[in-house]
């Protein structure tokens, strides 16, 4: 990166973090440690990000070359509506697999506070 776009990276970022209406993600604009990544993944109810909704939320934390197990997220969404049966066949969840899940405003929650 040259050094005018660090420089207009870094004025992006300022920008971004002062328009930050919610404080509580204040900290995605901590400087990020140099061997630690988090990899998600999660379920959906289908394959369109427009309409459908997403039934799990997962999170690791990795250090180096090792996988923290024990820093790990695992949520189930409640969800009321219609799962596709293709998603169903593709990720084994099923209407009664989520009816016990935590309610997304309170899983999002959940999410975040694991940083």
């Amino acid at each position: 990166m040259n050094r005018f776009s660090s420089l207009k990276h870094m004025l992006v970022r300022q920008w971004q973090q002062y328009r930050l209406k919610e404080f509580e993600f204040d900290f995605l604009f901590d400087p990020v440690p140099e061997d630690e990544y988090v990899c998600f993944d999660c379920e959906t109810t289908g394959l369109n990000p427009k309409k459908d909704k997403i039934l799990t939320l997962s999170a690791v934390k990795i250090k180096g070359n090792n996988v923290l197990a024990g820093e790990s997220l695992d949520l189930v969404v409640q969800h009321s509506g219609q799962i596709h049966e293709d998603s169903i066949k593709i990720h084994q969840l099923r209407h009664l697999d989520v009816q016990g899940g935590v309610n997304w405003s309170n899983g999002n929650g959940h999410f975040n506070e694991r940083q």
